[in-house]
């Protein structure tokens, strides 16, 4: 399939930024895009979420409100639980990485 250039503004900081931590990975900036231009199509979405800046009392408020759903924790599950969605998302990057395109 033939390669067509496209390119992307974005200040300079960021641009040294982006190729630092692209390098660190073993990877160029393009194979990073394109990594996420794919994962953007075989998802039909965005790899992660987009949220605004939020303000102090939003933070507290979420917090509350995990909080207030401990009460209906079954004890017994508490250690299994721990870490699970985070094995759980880990499992899912591992089955995307290695999907075909």
């Amino acid at each position: 399939m033939p390669v067509k250039s496209m390119n992307i503004s974005m200040d300079d900081a960021l641009k040294r930024n982006f190729n630092q931590v692209c390098a660190e990975m073993g990877m160029s900036a393009s194979t990073a895009i394109s990594i996420f231009a794919k994962t953007v199509i075989r998802r039909r979405a965005l790899p992660f979420i987009v949220t605004g800046d939020m303000k102090p009392e939003d933070i507290q408020n979420r917090h509350r409100a995990f909080g207030a759903l401990a009460r209906y924790a079954n004890p017994e599950l508490i250690d299994k639980e721990k870490g699970a969605w985070t094995r759980a998302a880990a499992r899912k990057h591992e089955m995307d990485t290695h999907a075909p395109d």
